[in-house]
Order: C-alpha cells, then sequence, then structure tokens
C-alpha cells in the first residue's frame, strides 16, 4: 500500500521523462537513426535511476514520521522495519516504468506484458514461501523482487528479441540534447494532464 500511494508522486517528480520516451524513441527508429533511439533510452533510464533515487530519499523522513499517524506499539515498529525495503520497490518500480517506455518505443508491448506477469508470478511464489517464516518482511521482499526480476527481464528483451544494439566506442549514458527534448514535451504532457485533472470536474459540472 506504501508504494502505491507514493507512486502517484514519484510519477509527477518525474517531469514526464518515462511518460514521453518511448515517443521519441518510436520516431529515433523510424528515422532509421538506432543510435539515437539508443541514446534516448539511455538518458531516459538514467535520469529515472537518479532522479528517482533522490526523490525516494526525500521521502524517507516524512514517510518515518507519517507513519506515528497510522500505526502505533508494534505495528508502527513493523511497519517502520519494512520502509527501506518499501522505499526500494518505489525506486524499481519508477526505473522499470522507464524500461516499459523503451519496449514500447520499439514496439514490444508483448515483452513488457510479460516482463510484468513474470514479476508477478514472482511475487506471488515467493510471499507464499516467505509469509509464514518472515512475515511481512518476506512480503517486502516478495514486492522488490518482483520489480527487480522484471526490470532484469527487460533489459534482456531489449538487448535480445528486440535487437536494440549497444552503442560501441564508449557511447555517453547521458545526452543534454536528448534530456531537454525529452523534458520539454514531458512538462508539456504533465501540464496538460494537470489541466485536465482540474477542468474536468468543473466542464462536467456545467
Amino acid at each position: 500500500g506504501l508504494v502505491l500511494s507514493t507512486t502517484a508522486f514519484g510519477r509527477a517528480a518525474d517531469l514526464g521523462i518515462a511518460g514521453g520516451l518511448s515517443r521519441f524513441v518510436a520516431r529515433s527508429l523510424g528515422e532509421g537513426d538506432a543510435v539515437k533511439a539508443v541514446s534516448y533510452m539511455r538518458t531516459g533510464v538514467s535520469f529515472m535511476a537518479v532522479a528517482m533515487g533522490v526523490v525516494v530519499l526525500l521521502l524517507w523522513w516524512p514517510l518515518w514520521w507519517s507513519l506515528d499517524f497510522a500505526l502505533d506499539g508494534s505495528e508502527l515498529a513493523a511497519g517502520r522495519s519494512v520502509l527501506p525495503w518499501a522505499i526500494l520497490s518505489i525506486w524499481l518500480l519508477m526505473v522499470k516504468t522507464a524500461l516499459d517506455s523503451c519496449l514500447l518505443g520499439v514496439h514490444r508491448a508483448d515483452l513488457r506484458s510479460i516482463a510484468g506477469m513474470t514479476g508477478m508470478g514472482f511475487q506471488l511464489v515467493a510471499s507464499l514461501a516467505l509469509m509464514g517464516s518472515f512475515g511481512l518482511h518476506g512480503l517486502a521482499w516478495a514486492q522488490a523482487g518482483q520489480f527487480a526480476l522484471a526490470i532484469g527481464l527487460e533489459v534482456v528483451f531489449l538487448l535480445t528479441v528486440a535487437r536494440v544494439q549497444v552503442v560501441r566506442g564508449g557511447g555517453r549514458w547521458f545526452s543534454r540534447k536528448a534530456f531537454t527534448e525529452m523534458l520539454g514535451f514531458g512538462v508539456t504532457l504533465q501540464l496538460g494532464s494537470l489541466a485536465n485533472l482540474l477542468f474536468d470536474p468543473l466542464t462536467k459540472s456545467v
């Protein structure tokens, strides 16, 4: 629940990069420029990994403190003991959204679904296996494992089945130009979503 409740904030904090990444990858491939497509992928994934790492670290103390209002006694202690795993799961989930966009950009939504379903299957099996001995910690480990497995599969799929070629000769992992392009589109996308969220109830009431 903690992961789900903070994911929306994380998606707002990513400045729309993950949402627009697939568009730039698909456009570059359509233009026959695979090197540029890989540059967008690397930049998007790198940004998400670093930026969301900062975001979840900033969320650490507010989440730790807010548990006081919802829990007490042994439940509070248990909640705080699994908080590091919940934070890790949030970070892994946000990195996965960037890789999801990469697979969408190469027109392999099927591979994204396979990775996601495999991760969910792992979580189910791991939860059943660990919950009896480790309780809440077992569930937290299973959830983090779900996203880690899905990320690993998506990287493998991009490099093999989707045949995304690794740029040889020391290609950079972050391109300022690619980031600027994606940022401009992403912010516009976020503002459009925000405006729709604000004005939709108003238009329906008129």
